[in-house]
């Protein structure tokens, strides 16, 4: 069976059971741009001609709505918040249109903030990535794989991220991944170094009825560990000054990519294999 049928295939599947508006198969792509132009194209996943999204400044806000990778019009946008601590800003390098531009944090001071997960982190932000009203480009039936891409410009300029999930008892749990950034992007996005994938997540609700992926980017300066403050128990600092190189994290990219639920993608193969049994 050739690729272009098993998309069709999927596509089918994904029409007739409950994944939204949006078919098996589709490419959500955002670009964290500034200056080497929107990427066009595969990142992680993907092929020649992808459309691209591009978010061309970390500043706190809704990018507007996005394009699948084929350039239809979605629901589905980007929201920055505020910096939950520590500098923030763009940079580009070199000419690669995707791995070569970036949003990045910086760690730049002795505090730390606090992530949901009740750890501690030198810098970092929120990234929502949501629809809301009567869209249900995304929905809690979907699954997806999210791949993150953070490789910055200089080994050990990656990234950490956790996701939001539900805890399927009216709570939340919080997927943690790590891309260590080094050594530094040379022309190969590699898995764990310059990308991360959270795989088989579900868009969590807000305020009802709309559905989000909400991500929390951060970084520690590799240099430093974080305390508890001797002379204020309770609360946690940063053993030393960050600085230099390593203080900087990179945040390149997201590609969100809708796949077939795992009973669903089950069923798919089961039927596939009493078809061909037939035709035998």
């Amino acid at each position: 069976m050739n690729s272009k049928t098993t998309i069709s295939l999927l596509s089918i599947l994904g029409a007739g059971t409950g994944f939204g508006a949006l078919s098996v198969g589709t490419l959500i792509n955002i670009d964290y741009h500034n200056g080497n132009g929107v990427h066009s194209g595969a990142g992680v996943v993907g092929g020649a001609g992808d459309t691209w999204n591009y978010v061309t400044n970390p500043a706190t806000g809704s990018s507007g709505t996005l394009l699948t990778h084929s350039g239809a019009s979605t629901a589905i946008q980007n929201y920055s918040d505020g910096v939950l601590g520590g500098g923030r800003g763009s940079h580009s390098w070199g000419t690669d249109t995707l791995a070569q531009d970036y949003h990045y944090l910086r760690d730049n001071s002795t505090g730390t903030i606090a992530l949901p997960n009740g750890t501690f982190a030198g810098v970092g932000r929120r990234m929502t990535i949501y629809d809301q009203g009567a869209s249900t480009d995304l929905d809690s039936s979907q699954t997806w794989n999210l791949h993150l891409i953070a490789a910055g410009d200089n080994g050990l300029q990656g990234a950490n991220f956790l996701l939001k999930q539900s805890d399927g008892a009216g709570g939340f749990v919080y997927l943690s991944l790590a891309n260590s950034g080094g050594p530094a992007y040379s022309g190969t996005l590699d898995e764990g170094v310059h990308y991360g994938t959270f795989e088989n997540v579900v868009p969590t609700t807000w305020g009802g009825s709309n559905h989000e992926f909400e991500i929390y980017w951060y970084w520690t300066d590799p240099d430093t560990n974080i305390i508890e403050d001797p002379l204020n128990p309770g609360v946690f600092i940063q053993d030393s000054s960050p600085g230099g190189g390593n203080s900087f994290t990179g945040f390149n990219g997201v590609q969100l990519e809708l796949i077939p639920e795992p009973s669903s993608a089950l069923l798919l193969f089961v039927g596939l294999g009493f078809s061909l049994r037939r035709k035998r």
